[in-house]
């Protein structure tokens, strides 16, 4: 599996959120703990219990998904590490849709966290984001969305972030 380019201000961003989920975690693992030891034999039926195991497995889920983007994710200093000709991992592209209208995507790994304004943010495993890496301007996709398909004609990109 060829590994996607990653900036080192998405890792730093990563690792902060990784120790705050496992601090978290521990912190609703110490809850957890006080609620059993008071509980007796029905500890499901104690108050409080069964939402702090939700909060535990919600935050098991998000460690997961940033351990699994540094897993699949290598190291880059600059965005001249990236090809300049096709969108790629931190592009900002500029696309027209079949009724002309323009529309503008950033493609990153923690769109929640981007800075970047005006554009929709993208991930590089969302269906838009495969569907614009590897691509060059002028070129035509067709992308399935929930809402149903739309097809794009790459008008420009460059490499930021």
């Amino acid at each position: 599996m060829n590994k996607i380019p990653i900036s080192p201000l998405e890792i730093s961003i990563i690792r902060i959120e990784l120790d705050k989920c496992h601090q978290e975690k521990s912190d609703l693992g110490k809850q957890l703990g006080k609620i059993m030891s008071t509980s007796g034999s029905f500890t499901a039926n104690t108050p409080g219990y069964t939402e702090t195991e939700d909060s535990i497995r919600i935050i098991e889920g998000k460690i997961d998904q940033y351990n699994q983007i540094l897993k699949q994710t290598t190291p880059i200093k600059d965005v001249a590490e990236l090809p300049q000709d096709r969108i790629t991992i931190y592009s900002k592209v500029v696309a027209k849709d079949e009724k002309g209208k323009l529309k503008k995507y950033y493609i990153c790994h923690l769109p929640d966290k981007s800075s970047i304004k005006n554009v929709a943010i993208v991930t590089p495993k969302s269906p838009v984001g495969i569907a614009l890496i590897g691509k060059m301007d002028n070129d035509v996709v067709q992308i399935d969305l929930p809402k149903g398909k739309i097809e794009l004609k790459m008008i420009s990109h460059e490499n930021i972030i």
